[in-house]
């Protein structure tokens, strides 16, 4: 095969994919067709257990509560339970729907407890709340794609947060030994009732944060970010750039 038709392949190749994914994209990623609510609500019972984490997506809005026993339970539309999928991977489970169809107007909720919360991701629009979790383990949250999380968590260990696009962490009650935070493209974290010790921050992308801390505080700062504390912690290595901040907030007495 000459170099000539290698090349005349790869150029075909190149624009039959370009087309595809132009299709898609008009389409809204909309393969096998659209999905409308009905309106009608239906809940199922899932059993699943020995997990530890918690991956949700596709919009769902998610309730976990710590409890010294499992369960899960969906509510959606009638006509769009069948799209949903709840999986369980090693210790993780897993929330979502389908791939390859558009939905519209539809409820996807899920209520959880479980004994013990290592991990959660959210993704994809997707809410969050806890509910009285009082932990002796470390906890990981990464929010993506707009999502939201709200509740109250207590761990005696650390906590990292990793949230992007524009995502959300509000209203946070709760209290951890040294804090993570790692924000990028405009998302935004109120940590301001979430007591720790130590905070290591990094903002970029005009992302907003609000801690909580009594002991070391380091931040990296850029493209327009803005990180507020509250209490007296040490200084560290602070660094911004592209006109961000770092400021106190005083508590009225």
């Amino acid at each position: 095969m000459s170099i000539m038709t290698i090349a005349l392949i790869a150029v075909v190749a190149i624009v039959i994919i370009g087309l595809i994914s132009t299709i898609f994209l008009l389409r809204g990623w909309n393969l096998f067709g659209e999905v409308v609510g009905s309106g009608d609500l239906v809940t199922n019972e899932e059993f699943f257990s020995d997990f530890t984490a918690v991956d949700a997506g596709s919009g769902f809005s998610i309730e976990i509560t710590e409890s010294h026993s499992f369960s899960v339970s969906v509510t959606a539309d009638d006509n769009v339970m069948d799209y949903v999928e709840i999986t369980k991977s090693g210790d993780t489970l897993m929330i979502g729907v389908k791939w390859g169809y558009n939905f519209r107007s539809v409820t996807l909720k899920a209520e959880i407890t479980m004994p013990e919360l290592h991990s959660l991701e959210l993704s994809g629009g997707a809410k969050g709340e806890l509910v009285e979790f009082d932990a002796t383990n470390q906890f990981s949250v990464r929010l993506s794609g707009g999502s939201r999380l709200t509740g109250e968590f207590e761990t005696s260990e650390d906590a990292e947060f990793y949230l992007s696009g524009g995502s959300h962490l509000s209203g946070f009650i709760g209290e951890a030994n040294d804090l993570v935070i790692d924000a990028s493209s405009g998302s935004h974290s109120d940590m301001s009732d979430f007591k720790v010790h130590n905070a290591n921050v990094e903002l970029s992308g005009g992302s907003h944060a609000t801690i909580n801390a009594d002991g070391r505080l380091d931040a990296d700062l850029s493209g327009g970010s803005h990180l507020y504390y509250i209490g007296d912690p040490t200084l560290g290595n602070i660094e911004t750039s592209g006109d961000s901040k770092i400021s106190k907030l005083s508590i009225p007495v």
